[in-house]
Parts: structure tokens; C-alpha cells; sequence
């Protein structure tokens, strides 16, 4: 899900908004923190979550979900998606994209491409979860997009979409008894009559294994009052197994998103980790008239909680975890400041953790990447998590990017949704070099005369120390692009021998949409990826509702996903959507090396 509240840009706001927000902070919940300036023009502000709630599920005693193909209907909802846009305004933009001469150039994409080894063949591939109105119940016929999540360890992989959960052996056969859907796994409390078919809301699932100590997360936001008329409310939950077999005991915690009690809610889930902290990511959007009087541009702020990771696998009471928000650069909100997946050794990790963000929402000149091109990563040093948390940061200038136009696919020009140019899939923290994050966002650029949709992947080099971030730099990237081809929502795992995987989804007027990755290894020509190998084609074009051509910006997956398997076989999952037989979204995975 995205913002549903996002409303247009106006310049002469932005100086209300920082004043609207210290002032009504006297009246909130919790205390407001401290105002912490970093240089670089960046602040942010630190206060207190409140404590999480414990609650411990036996996968053996759960009532499990029992799949029906005669449960499937096509007419089914949309997760929302509006931006700080009016819906005029920005399909506006969207069918301008094309023809933004803007645009970041990639000349060499027209005619040749550097490539590197090429890549092996999948290890192996398995079918995940397809859309019916049992995997996503809340708008009782199914919904889109499914976004996407995956956990793996060598001898387990969970999927994760909206909204149930699926747990497959090492052989990638789904467990018996799945999926369970998430309201029922994370005990979520149902609202009752004012949400349709008496399911809670639930929505943007992420999923991590943790190779050191061996346990699987997931997360989801539940947000009442949101998508219907229920008394509001904004939480995310957080399930971590109580050992490294995902089918046994889990601990389930669940945290107010709205500690501070501004009647907002947080949207786009994002999660990382290091080797003491759990964070969770979100952009905060009002949801009541008391959200509205704090955040009068309908955006708040990116935030951060930032929770005892020990603490949830013990299954012990967890302090109120700290909260970071109202990250900004020169007065402006930022958008998605993601925290990274940090896959190193514990005698590896970085003195301060990091969390990434791509200059996408109003931006340091407030033109929110359309159609001038935006270039700026903003990166953030945390350290001391869970105590008296200190952030330092730096700014990296990376190759270009712009909103990206929507994408092609048989029978339907510009009606598959890309989206705008925040990083959407996790990034990665690596030890390989050094440290260095990897990440993946969408973008238009400019091949010829027109503008393409396309992704800009990146490295960017970290380093830290006396839990400081020290230095930040892009190493090496490039776009993924061609003419006449939409390539979509990549993600990237970089491996801590440094291999890279990118997995994207691609589709075109010839192309039913399908998903592919690529690889780049350490020995590899600086800023090249192999040819994309394939994983799973499309098996028809995406109309999910009732299969008729002609609904402009159709939902697809908000992200796809990636997943390290740990350091004693250095494997990797990866995970994308693809259309099946009956215009509607199936998923599938792929193990890759």
C-alpha cells in the first residue's frame, strides 16, 4: 500500500509544515525527543515507541488456511496507491514520462550492453502463492499488488505476500496445512463489521532471514481506519521464530506506529537489521483531522523504530523501542529511508548501521524528480540502537533518475503501474570491500527519443567508525533498460563474497510480463551485469479486473524481493510476481548461486 493522503506541492507550505510540527507536539502522547541537526542540511528527531505486546504462536495449533481454486474470482481490490499528487495530476505525469527529455541518457543501451560471466541457470524454482480471496481475504474476492517478501535459509524458505504466509521444505515443497493467512499467524484482533468481510487491514509484508543467529522475521502493518470506517488505528507486527525451523514456535510482537498519538499511520513497510536491532521503516500519512493539523501537506515524515532484536527471539517483555522521524534535508521531508539488511559476519559489522534514501518526495528543490532528474542517496550512521541512539550522515551523488513512464504489455500500452523512483527493495549491507550497500530503484531514461521504463542499480561504499558514518561513495551501477521493453521494480543481493544479483520484471507490447535476474561477480568489468536469465515467463497479459482490457495504471508489485542464505552455503532466493492464465497475479521463487 501506499500514501492515500498525499496531496499537491505547494512551495510556500513547507515552512508551515516545520512550524505546524513543533507546535503540535506539545499536545501529543509521547514525548517529542530532540531535534538532532547532522550537517549536509539533514535533521532528524529522536523519541520514544511505547513497549511492544508478546504473543506465541505454535504453528501445530494454528487453524490453517486449505486452498480452493473454486474460491478465485477476478473482481477483487486495489491495495491503494495515490501520491502527493491529485490522480489527474499525476496520470498527467505518467503519460508525459516518455517524453521527458529529461530524463537520464543511456545511449549504450540502444545498440550493445557490457555483460559479465554469464549467469548459471536457477538451481531451482518453485511456485509460490496465487491470488484468491483466501491469500488475500480482505476485500473478500483477492486484491493486488501481491507485493513481495522472502525468507531462506539452507534448509527452509518463507513467502510472504499480501497477505498469507507460506513455508516451503529444502526441496521446495510447500508445507502441509499452508498458507495461513497473516491476521490469523499474528493474532491480529478483528475489527469487526466496519471492515469489509470482517478482516482486519493488513498490508506491505517483509521478510529477512538472519544467517548469524539464525532466526526468520516478518512484519506487516495492520491499519484500521484507513482503507475503511474503523476507529483508527496504525500497528506493526513482528514475528521472529523461536528457532531456525519456521514450521515450529514463534514470538509475535506488535508496536503502536503512532506512539506520539497524531492520528497518522505508517505506510510502505520497510525492514532491516544488524546484530542487535530490528528496524522497521515507514512513511507516516495522516488519517484523522488531528494527523491533518500536524502534517497540513497531508506528509508527514519517514520514521524509524528501532526494537531489542534479542529481545523478541527470547520472547522477553521489550522496552519501548526508539523512534527516529522527520528525517529532512534543507527543510524538506524525505521519503523511504530504508534500512539496510545487514548480512555480515558479527566480527564484520559496521560501527554504525545504516539506512538509505533516494531523493524521490519533494527533494532537496522540491520538484519531486519530475521532470528534472534527481541524483542524491542520503545516508544515515546509527549507533548505540537501542540506547542513546547517535546519527551521523553523509550525502552520495549517484547517476540520475526520474519518475519512470507506466509499462507496456500485450494488448495494453502504459497500463502496468512502475510506480515512482524510491528505493523499493531492501538494500543490502555487505562486509564485501570494506562494507558496501547495494540497491535498486525505478527510473525513466532516455534512449533515442523517448524515455523507457527502466532501473538504475547501485553500490554505494560505507565506511564508519567510533559508531560514526565516516564516508560514503557510489562505487559502481548502471541502468537497466532497452527500447520498446519495460523493465521494473529490481532488487538487489550482494553477497558477502560480493556477488551481485539484480531481479526485475520485465514485459513489453510482444511480452506477456515475466522476471528475470542478473548477476554481476567481484571479477567482473566495474559497472556490468550478465545477460537476464529468466526464471518465470508470463503466461498471459495482467487484467485482474474481470480480465478486460483498457484500466489504466493496473497495480503491480510495489517490490520484489531477495533473500541470503547464510554463510555455510551462500545462496541465494529470489522472488517476483508474474501473470497467470487468468489475467491475475501468481507468484514464483528461485534459488540462484
Amino acid at each position: 500500500m501506499r500514501a492515500l493522503f498525499y496531496r499537491a506541492f505547494v512551495g510556500v507550505f513547507v515552512l508551515a509544515v516545520c512550524a505546524s510540527i513543533l507546535t503540535s507536539f506539545s499536545s501529543a502522547q509521547a514525548s517529542p525527543g530532540r531535534v538532532l541537526n547532522l550537517g549536509h542540511g539533514m535533521t532528524v528527531q529522536l523519541a520514544k515507541g511505547q513497549p511492544g505486546r508478546l504473543r506465541v504462536v505454535r504453528m501445530q495449533a494454528i487453524k490453517r488456511v486449505a486452498l480452493s481454486s473454486s474460491t478465485h474470482q477476478r473482481n477483487f481490490g486495489d491495495m491503494p496507491f495515490l501520491t502527493r499528487w491529485s490522480p489527474a495530476a499525476w496520470a498527467a505525469i505518467k503519460a508525459r514520462a516518455s517524453r521527458n527529455t529529461s530524463a537520464p541518457q543511456d545511449a549504450r543501451a540502444a545498440f550493445s550492453t557490457l555483460t559479465s560471466t554469464i549467469a548459471a541457470a536457477p538451481l531451482e524454482r518453485v511456485i509460490g502463492m496465487t491470488d484468491n480471496g483466501l491469500i488475500c481475504g480482505y476485500f473478500g474476492t483477492g486484491c493486488q499488488p501481491p507485493d513481495m517478501a522472502v525468507a531462506a535459509s539452507p534448509n527452509w524458505t518463507v513467502q510472504f505476500v499480501n497477505t498469507s504466509i507460506a513455508i516451503f521444505d529444502r526441496h521446495g515443497v510447500m508445507v502441509l496445512g499452508f498458507p495461513i493467512d497473516a491476521p490469523t499467524f499474528f493474532g491480529i484482533p478483528n475489527p469487526g463489521s466496519c471492515t469489509p468481510f470482517g478482516v482486519p487491514f493488513t498490508t506491505d509484508p517483509r521478510a529477512f532471514y538472519d544467517p548469524n543467529d539464525q532466526r526468520f522475521f516478518l512484519v506487516i502493518g495492520a491499519h484500521n481506519g484507513v482503507a475503511d470506517a474503523c476507529p483508527f488505528s496504525s500497528n506493526f507486527y513482528v514475528a521472529v521464530s523461536q528457532t531456525s525451523d519456521p514450521t515450529g514456535t514463534w514470538n509475535v510482537y506488535s508496536f503502536n506506529a503512532d506512539p506520539m498519538g497524531i492520528g497518522a499511520f505508517g505506510d510502505f513497510t520497510q525492514l532491516g537489521f544488524d546484530a542487535t536491532t530490528v528496524y522497521i521503516g515507514m512513511n507516516f500519512f495522516p488519517a484523522t483531522s488531528s494527523g491533518f493539523t500536524t502534517c497540513p501537506l497531508g506528509y508527514c515524515w519517514a520514521q524509524t523504530l528501532l526494537i531489542d532484536k534479542h529481545g523478541m527471539e527470547n520472547g522477553a517483555s521489550v522496552a519501548a523501542p526508539n523512534l527516529i522521524f522527520d528525517y529532512a534535508v534543507n527543510g524538506f521531508p524525505l521519503d523511504t529511508v530504508q534500512p539496510v539488511e545487514t548480512i555480515a559476519n558479527l566480527w564484520q559489522q559496521p560501527s554504525a548501521t545504516s539506512l538509505i534514501s533516494a531523493a524521490n518526495f519533494f527533494g532537496p528543490d522540491g520538484n519531486g524528480c519530475f521532470p528534472e532528474v534527481c541524483n542524491q542517496l542520503y545516508v544515515f550512521g546509527i549507533s548505540n540502537p537501542l540506547g542513546a541512539p547517535t546519527i551521523s550522515s553523509e550525502v552520495v551523488t549517484a547517476p540520475g533518475w526520474t519518475y519512470p513512464p507506466n509499462g507496456d504489455e500485450p494488448g495494453c500500452g502504459g497500463c502496468v503501474a512502475t510506480n515512482d523512483s524510491r528505493i523499493d527493495g531492501q538494500p543490502i549491507y555487505s562486509p564485501h570491500k570494506g562494507g558496501t550497500i547495494s540497491f535498486a530503484l525505478n527510473t525513466g531514461v532516455r534512449i533515442g527519443s523517448l524515455t523507457w521504463p527502466g532501473n538504475l542499480w547501485g553500490e554505494v561504499s560505507v565506511t564508519s567508525s567510533g559508531g560514526k558514518l565516516t564516508g560514503a561513495s557510489f562505487v559502481q551501477g548502471g541502468y537497466i533498460d532497452a527500447i520498446g521493453v519495460t523493465n521494473s521494480f529490481a532488487d538487489t543481493m550482494l553477497t558477502p563474497t560480493g556477488s551481485l544479483f539484480v531481479v526485475s520484471d520485465v514485459m513489453s507490447p510482444v511480452n506477456y510480463p515475466e522476471f528475470v535476474y542478473r548477476v554481476r561477480r567481484p571479477s567482473d568489468p566495474m559497472g556490468s551485469l550478465s545477460a537476464p536469465v529468466l526464471v518465470q515467463p508470463g503466461l498471459d497479459s495482467y487484467f485482474p479486473q474481470f480480465g478486460i482490457v483498457g484500466f489504466g495504471n493496473l497495480r503491480w508489485g510495489d517490490y520484489e524481493a531477495s533473500s541470503f542464505t547464510g554463510f555455510s552455503d551462500n545462496k541465494v532466493w529470489i522472488a517476483s510476481q508474474y501473470p497467470n492464465t487468468d489475467y491475475d497475479w501468481a507468484t514464483s521463487m528461485a534459488e540462484v548461486k
